[in-house]
């Protein structure tokens, strides 16, 4: 029997990091977005309950459309109530997401949907990857990581990073949130790689061209 590939959301809005993800994590199933919004759906569409929710709201949207006693207002019924006892059910028995595993980077833009923020934020990068991960706990995604290309001297959210390893500052924590593990990378934690000429990625060093090492992440989040 074929072993099922994992199913990863990758979130990265640097263009050469997220093509680093999508050669390195090429034997998984990868889905690729770039900012808050588009992640959040992502994650949200991904988790059961949210997706029996969605299903019930449309549904109930439909009832206006149809007068009660006739057929088809009786079978838009029917399943809203169906609906309705399998999000019962999902509460007190949750299954997993669709997602084995989110890589998130710490800073990106929040997308295009408006917000009571001014919308000068919007677009602006700022720290999302907190928020995606715990979000993506919360719904069910059970390996969590959060990287950075930033070390503590380039920023203050990447300084804020230090906090979360261990004391030695280079050797990230293993931390649960709900029943997910979840990890902080900045790119001083795992062995870095370059874009050769050639295009392919290796260990040599080549200037302003450094990726973040997805796989190096995936390995050390999945371990036991």
């Amino acid at each position: 029997m074929e072993e099922k590939k994992l199913e990863i959301l990758v979130v990265e809005d640097n263009p050469r990091h997220a093509q680093a993800a999508l050669d390195l994590l090429k034997d998984y199933n990868v889905v690729l977005v770039d900012n808050y919004d588009d992640a959040i759906a992502k994650i949200l569409e991904a988790n059961p309950f949210y997706n029996l929710k969605m299903q019930r709201d449309k549904i109930q949207n439909l009832f206006g459309h149809f007068s009660k006693g006739t057929q088809e207002r009786e079978e838009l019924e029917q399943r809203y109530k169906t609906l309705g006892l399998a999000m019962k059910e999902e509460l007190v028995s949750p299954s997993a997401s669709k997602y084995d595993v989110l890589l998130t980077d710490l800073m990106f833009a929040k997308g295009t949907d408006k917000c009571l923020a001014k919308d000068d934020l919007i677009h602006q990068e700022l720290a999302y990857g907190f928020p995606v991960a715990i979000t993506a706990a919360n719904k069910g995604i059970p390996y969590i990581a959060v990287v950075t290309d930033m070390n503590h001297h380039q920023h203050p959210m990447a300084y804020a990073f230090d906090f979360l390893k261990k004391p030695n500052r280079y050797q990230p924590s293993r931390m649960k949130i709900n029943d997910a593990t979840v990890m902080f990378f900045s790119t001083d934690d795992i062995k870095s790689l370059y874009r050769q000429e050639d295009g392919t990625l290796a260990r040599n060093y080549v200037k302003n061209q450094s990726v973040k090492n997805w796989k190096a992440v995936l390995s050390k989040i999945m371990e036991k």
